[in-house]
């Protein structure tokens, strides 16, 4: 679903011809997201002033109807159009070249036939990046730690939404409604979700003195988000429902953000594929991580020209929100005190697809500016009706220069295209050289195991290893985790419900530990609690007591 919306916002950065505004409304200032290829000036000068240069002959049609022509030899042809009117915004004449308008018009001609193409090509961009993640943690993080990388479907979603719609008054309704809903199973989307929105629309609304804009709508939309997951939540607690945690937020000490951000650097490369999980030699992961390396170093430079951007007040909106957004998960990480090991690379995993998604949309720009023979910048904002028009250009020499971009834009674009399917490829020949021959057993099969010949099929255990065993087994042994407390073992609330811990519902006749992780319990706890069990099972990494009672009564949570 990630991928699908990932791909989807980036497809649709090529649509500007058809998001432009309607004739008459050329004079109105881009104030909606719109970057400086999307006003509706452009259009109007763009499709009053066109050019053919199919037999040698360059025509221009003027704002009056008039033409001026050149021939392809190169023969200076000059001709004198007057449109009556002023600009709007100073009352004075102004003056447009010819030669300008008809490469214009080529190039205008040549962005709509590869709108499609450069949709799709910037969408397998986005795709290399995020489908094919690195084997060890990078699979372990992106595919079986589903918390933090499925929060993206509902960022996505909102983005998706703001940069379609973005003309309908229900948006902002829309866009709090699915943040709020996303915020209620992760409270990381309040953090990348709605605080960035805010941000970013706010500053928006400010820099124009628009405060009844969609910027403004929004802003409001993105707070509105944060009181409804609240309120959500609350009333979830109220009707017996379930219990969200509340994340811990406070800074570390300065000293330790250097080493912090060197471990949230590893992190990446783990997201971004680029690390080498030691599982074949050298050399093979070698070529397999330098395959990878281009996604991360495209989306490292989409994001500095993005952050570039906002600081300047250019940025598109969606653009500026997914940078800012991407700032705040790895900022948080880096000067947060959450706990931060490489097992905790999923706490920046929704950084991953906002990263895909901008460099596609930045690959998009590309293939539009006037280096590949997209449509180029016009000098000012001219009106339909208010064009006074002086032209002494050889049009022909124009018209042959627009064609030579194009052509020069088409074939980069084919290169890129090209070097892409290679990269695709490659990474699709990581997946098979990776992927076991046999399914791994699940962690703790052993202890499993042994808990399925002696007949014990509900106990207390350790965090980690109880899901892994209640899942691995079909709930044929089930383990709720635990915490160690002060000298005791404690129900612990993360991803539990207090059901699971009744002594009148449950029969719990054993403890199951894992030796390497005492936060979750340990043997002195048990046997300050329990006193001594009737049998006692240890294994490499496990040790399982055996009890002739019912463990869960008097058994106290944390909830």
């Amino acid at each position: 679903m990630a991928v699908w919306l990932a791909c989807s916002i980036t497809r649709n950065r090529t649509t500007t011809l058809a998001d432009r505004p309607k004739p008459g409304t050329g004079d109105r200032p881009a104030t909606d997201g719109d970057d400086a290829s999307t006003t509706g000036d452009r259009t109007d000068v763009a499709s009053d002033l066109t050019a053919s240069a199919a037999d040698g002959t360059a025509t221009t049609a003027t704002a009056d109807g008039t033409a001026a022509t050149a021939t392809a030899d190169g023969t200076a042809a000059t001709a004198e159009v007057t449109a009556t009117g002023r600009t709007a915004a100073t009352g004075q004449s102004r003056t447009v070249p010819v030669g300008f308008s008809s490469s214009a018009g080529l190039r205008v001609g040549a962005g709509e036939q590869r709108g499609a193409a450069g949709g799709w090509l910037a969408a397998a961009i986005t795709l290399a990046i995020l489908a094919v993640p690195a084997p060890g943690l990078g699979y372990q993080t992106l595919l079986s730690s589903p918390n933090h990388t499925g929060s993206a479907v509902p960022l996505l979603l909102a983005w998706l939404l703001v940069e379609l719609v973005r003309d309908r008054a229900w948006l902002p309704y829309v866009v709090a409604t699915v943040l709020a809903w996303g915020a209620l199973g992760d409270p990381l989307i309040t953090f990348v979700g709605a605080a960035p929105l805010v941000i970013v629309t706010a500053l928006r609304a400010l820099r124009r003195r628009d405060f009844r804009g969609l910027d403004a709508r929004l802003a409001i939309a993105g707070l509105a988000s944060v009181a409804m997951s609240h309120a959500g939540i609350w009333l979830i607690e109220r009707v017996g429902g379930l219990h969200a945690p509340r994340p811990p937020i406070q800074l570390s000490p300065v000293s330790e953000w250097p080493d912090r951000a060197a471990t949230v650097g590893r992190m990446a490369a783990i997201l971004f594929g680029t690390t080498r999980p030691a599982v074949h030699a050298r050399w093979v992961e070698g070529v397999l991580q330098a395959v990878h390396l281009p996604g991360l170093v495209l989306a490292i430079v989409a994001l500095s020209l993005t952050v570039i951007a906002v600081l300047r007040g250019t940025a598109d909106r969606v653009d500026a929100v997914l940078a800012v957004a991407i700032v705040c998960d790895i900022g948080a990480e880096i000067v947060s005190t959450l706990p931060i090991d490489l097992l905790a690379t999923r706490e920046i995993a929704p950084a991953l697809p906002m990263s895909a998604v901008l460099a596609g949309r930045l690959i998009v720009r590309w293939l539009r500016s006037p280096a590949s023979g997209a449509l180029p910048p016009v000098p000012g904002a001219i009106p339909r009706t208010s064009i006074a028009a002086s032209v002494s250009i050889p049009a022909a020499n124009s018209v042959r220069n627009g064609v030579h971009g194009v052509v020069a834009g088409q074939r980069l674009a084919r290169a890129g295209r090209g070097l892409l399917a290679v990269v695709l490829a490659a990474q699709l020949v990581t997946l098979v050289a990776y992927a076991p021959p046999r399914a791994e057993p699940i962690e703790g099969q052993e202890a499993a195991n042994w808990l399925l010949q002696q007949g014990l099929r509900y106990g207390l255990g350790s965090y980690w290893v109880s899901n892994n065993i209640t899942v691995g087994t079909s709930r044929k042994v089930t383990v709720v985790p635990t915490l160690s407390g002060p000298g005791k073992l404690v129900g612990m609330c993360w991803q539990t419900h207090d059901d699971m811990y009744d002594a009148a519902k449950h029969d719990a006749r054993f403890v199951l530990l894992e030796k390497q992780r005492p936060m979750y319990g340990t043997p002195a706890d048990v046997l300050q609690q329990y006193g001594q069990p009737i049998t006692r099972r240890d294994f490499p990494a496990y040790v399982i007591f055996v009890y002739d009672r019912n463990l869960l009564d008097g058994f106290t949570t944390t909830c």
